[in-house]
């Protein structure tokens, strides 16, 4: 009996990877055509080429952003590394009471980052929220409200 090559498995990627292709590779190729044209509304298209892409690396201003933000990653890197290390050697030292170290580090991973200021939004809204309807009421009208 013919056998498929072992190597079948790599079909089963195929839409996947097409669907990858759509997702990632159109919004590359549409921020590359945005970076070679002017565009002031969709009716007025200039062709500019690379010359903004020129202009960047040629730009002192450039150039001076590009060490900051490199400077910030060194430093940034330089504290985090450290101290992932010493929390994971930390962890290891915990024995069975790891799994309360891993799950007290992964606890603000749960809730999304955008999701944090719209709590606090919801809390400080007057009408609606517990601090704003403290501040609006004082704390001394708010707590003869309790029943």
């Amino acid at each position: 009996m013919d056998r498929w090559p072992d190597n079948r498995a790599w079909f089963l990627l195929l839409p996947a990877l097409c669907l990858l292709a759509l997702v990632g590779g159109l919004p590359l190729l549409a921020v590359v055509n945005y970076g070679l044209h002017d565009i002031f509304t969709l009716d007025q298209l200039h062709w500019v080429g690379l010359q903004w892409f020129e202009d960047i690396l040629h730009s002192d201003r450039f150039w001076a952003s590009l060490g900051r933000s490199l400077l910030f990653s060194a430093l940034a890197l330089g504290v985090q590394i450290p101290l992932g290390i010493l929390v994971a050697k930390l962890l290891l030292s915990l024995g069975r009471r790891a799994v309360w170290g891993l799950v007290l580090c992964a606890l603000p991973l749960v809730v999304p980052w955008n999701m944090i200021p719209m709590l606090w939004l919801g809390m400080i809204q007057p009408q609606t929220g517990l601090f704003g309807f403290v501040a609006a009421w004082g704390f001394d009208g708010f707590v003869a409200q309790i029943p």
